[in-house]
């Protein structure tokens, strides 16, 4: 039996806009041969399902119903539930009605460091490969980061190759740095 627990920066978790009913889920998983040294397994009625998720090199993905999900989110099954409906919205969206939708850049957000005690810290990143390919902790560790100097700071994500890698914490004056 594996028990899994959902860690959640609050203020991820209130972009996220999905609601979590429970942060801890019990699996057991069955089928496996040869002790836990196999790359491949699955994991019954994950979404209470007559047809089991395919799950593919579990460091990399789950897929449910067509849509990859990364397995580093561990995601509730209400969490991919949530999930698999929000990208078939959006997959049933035609690219004619999204000719009309103009994106407004959103305005970068500053925040003040809460150290009495005046720092000079350096921009720095925080990748997610260093976390086991956990971005929520990468971004919660910049965060921390930054609110434990005494300067005005801003999180960054870091895209190497179209994919993200990483966030990282700049400081006001050393915005140049990335």
């Amino acid at each position: 039996m594996i028990k899994m627990k959902v860690v959640v920066n609050d203020d991820l978790y209130q972009l996220s806009m999905l609601e979590f009913s429970t942060f801890e889920r019990e699996i057991i998983v069955t089928g496996l041969s040869g002790g836990v040294s196999s790359n491949e397994f699955r994991v019954k009625d994950i979404l209470d399902q007559e047809q089991e998720p395919e799950i593919k090199y579990y460091e990399e993905y789950i897929i449910v119903d067509g849509i990859e999900i990364p397995s580093a989110w561990n995601l509730t099954d209400e969490e991919i539930q949530g999930y698999v409906a929000m990208e078939k919205q959006a997959q049933s969206i035609s690219p004619e009605a999204l000719e009309d939708v103009v994106e407004v850049p959103k305005q970068e957000e500053w925040y003040q460091g809460k150290s009495e005690t005046v720092t000079n810290r350096k921009s720095a990143d925080f990748l997610s490969e260093d976390y086991a390919w956990n971005a929520l902790t990468a971004y919660k560790d910049a965060y921390k980061y930054g609110e434990e100097s005494s300067q005005e700071y801003t999180i960054r994500p870091l895209i190497k190759d179209g994919k993200q890698t990483g966030y990282r914490c700049v400081f006001r004056g050393n915005e140049d740095e990335s």
